[in-house]
This record gives C-alpha cells, sequence and structure tokens, in this order.
C-alpha cells in the first residue's frame, strides 16, 4: 500500500488515542512501518520516500494531505484491511503495538538517533539499503519474520530503558532482553498495566527477570 493508505489504516486501528495522533506522531509510525517491511524483505508493503526534514522522516504526500492539522490530532478515518494478506495484517499490527505507546516526540528523537536519518543529507530521500543495513542489525530485528507464538520476542530499546541496560553487564544484557514470544510478553504487559505507565512497565517486565 502507499503511504497514504498506509497512514489512514494507522488512523483507522483500534489501538489509536485519536487525542494523541498528531501530524508528527502519525509520520514517525509510517516510517517505522517502511522500516520494518524493508528489514522484514516486503519492501513493497509501504511504498513511497521518505526524506530527511528536522523532526524526523516525512513523507511529503503525508505532509501535504494532514498538514492543515498542524500539531491538533487527526480525526479517525475509515480504511478497509481486506487488500493486507494475514502475515501483513500481522506485521503492520505488530508493528503499531510496538510504537504506538511511545509519543511523538520520542519518536523523532529515536530516528535522529538512528543512522538512516543521521547520514541523510537535508531533503534528501532516506535510502532503502542503508534502512535495511542499520535497523538489521538491532535485536529487534530478530522479531522477523514474524512467529508471534513459537519466536522469542525482543522488546523495542529507547532511551527511557537506557538507566536500567545500564545496570546489566553488556555480555548479559541479551538474555534480559528476550521472552519466550510474542504472546506471552503481551500478557505480562497486560498484567503490569494497572500498576505502571507504558514505558515503566516494561522496565519492571526486565527486571522481574532478573
Amino acid at each position: 500500500m502507499n503511504a497514504i493508505d498506509a497512514a489512514k489504516y494507522v488512523l483507522s486501528h483500534p489501538i489509536i488515542q485519536q487525542d494523541e495522533m498528531t501530524h508528527l506522531k502519525l509520520q514517525k509510525l509510517v516510517y517505522y512501518l517502511k522500516v520494518w517491511s524493508v528489514v522484514d524483505n516486503h519492501p513493497d508493503l509501504i511504498t513511497g520516500d521518505f526524506v530527511k526534514w528536522k523532526l524526523g522522516p516525512v513523507n511529503v504526500n503525508i505532509w501535504e494531505k494532514y498538514k492543515s492539522y498542524g500539531k491538533k490530532p487527526i480525526p479517525h478515518e475509515t480504511c478497509p484491511d481486506n487488500y493486507l494478506s494475514s502475515y501483513e495484517k500481522d506485521f503492520v499490527d505488530f508493528i503499531l503495538e510496538n510504537y504506538v505507546p511511545i509519543n511523538a516526540y520520542s519518536l523523532s528523537a529515536m530516528t535522529h538517533s538512528e543512522d538512516p536519518w543521521k547520514k541523510t543529507p537535508d531533503n534528501q530521500v532516506i535510502k532503502e539499503n542503508a534502512m535495511k543495513q542499520y535497523y538489521s542489525g538491532t535485536l529487534f530485528a530478530r522479531n522477523f519474520p514474524l512467529d508471534l507464538n513459537n519466536k522469542p520476542f525482543y522488546p523495542l530499546y529507547y532511551d527511557s530503558h537506557a538507566a536500567f541496560y545500564l545496570d546489566i553487564p553488556k555480555k548479559d544484557q541479551e538474555k534480559f532482553l528476550v521472552f519466550d514470544n510474542y504472546i506471552h510478553y503481551k500478557k505480562l504487559k497486560k498484567f503490569q498495566q494497572n500498576e505502571f505507565q507504558s514505558f515503566g512497565c516494561l522496565l519492571q517486565i526486565l527486571k522481574s527477570k532478573q
């Protein structure tokens, strides 16, 4: 699907809190859908280029369609998903479930810390081969191809986890950053969510594994 259809799908998704879905956050969510579809060897799942702008990667078509909202929330949209295969729907849902809890400015900061944005000249297209080379080397890339029930799950690493990770010897970090599978991880997270905020929840789960 093209970037506009991907944006509409994001805006129609039940996981989305509409009062938080700004243009900035929408751009970053579709960018990471693009990134991981490239890593997963499905580059045609999300078509359309992203260019390097000040606040991170931007798809110009999405920018033109939604720029009138500025910093205001973008309303819910209706978008059919019958053009997605079962695997593609699982893939998109998986990415959104992992990235939506992160606020827009943290998502922007994440892109700024990653080589594809950092090493691309201003206003130039972020190349797919740069995406694949960089993101394939992360632990999160080990989740692809997806198998939600039978494959170890590696959560996203982002700044709010850094203080906890620094307390773990580097040689031991990986074993604390893997769960039996994604379904098991979601059950643990749901169990904790009434007591912890979205970021703190993952930290508490990780600490319980020590």
